[in-house]
């Protein structure tokens, strides 16, 4: 069941305590929570998703400033037409998923056990081969 609320945000404010913004894990999102950052001196918040959705601008929640996802790059077609779109491009990428090229949900049930070992020996053989979630940080 997790944590209550206060408990829980009490455990992440102790680790960043000059936080200044927040996105919940799936992109949860409530008033009540909203409200409990703001008042914990959140300024922004990125917790919802508008999968390539073209001129997304920020905009204030519960007297946050939000800033709309405008892609998660974990499975889907990659449509660059998209990208020059007019708005911001805020992009959600999972650390697992790029290191690893995961293309999508099918090769990640594969190698997902591999989330608290991976390491520089076992990321090779989890590594997609294919066009993945890699193809963002070529070059980097």
């Amino acid at each position: 069941m997790g944590l209550p609320k206060p408990r829980s945000l009490n455990i992440v404010f102790s680790l960043v305590p000059a936080a200044e913004s927040y996105r919940c894990h799936r992109f949860f999102d409530s008033t009540p929570v909203a409200v409990e950052m703001r008042e914990r001196g959140i300024r922004y918040d990125s917790n919802i998703c508008l999968d390539l959705q073209p001129k997304l601008a920020p905009l204030h929640v519960s007297g946050l400033s939000g800033f709309r996802c405008f892609g998660k790059m974990t499975e889907q077609k990659l449509d660059l037409d998209a990208f020059f779109t007019p708005g911001l491009k805020i992009l959600n990428f999972h650390p697992f998923m790029l290191a690893t090229n995961c293309p999508g949900a099918e090769h990640y049930d594969l190698i997902k056990q591999l989330i608290p070992i991976l390491d520089e020996t076992t990321v090779e053989s989890a590594t997609y081969s294919g066009q993945g979630n890699g193809i963002f940080c070529s070059g980097c």
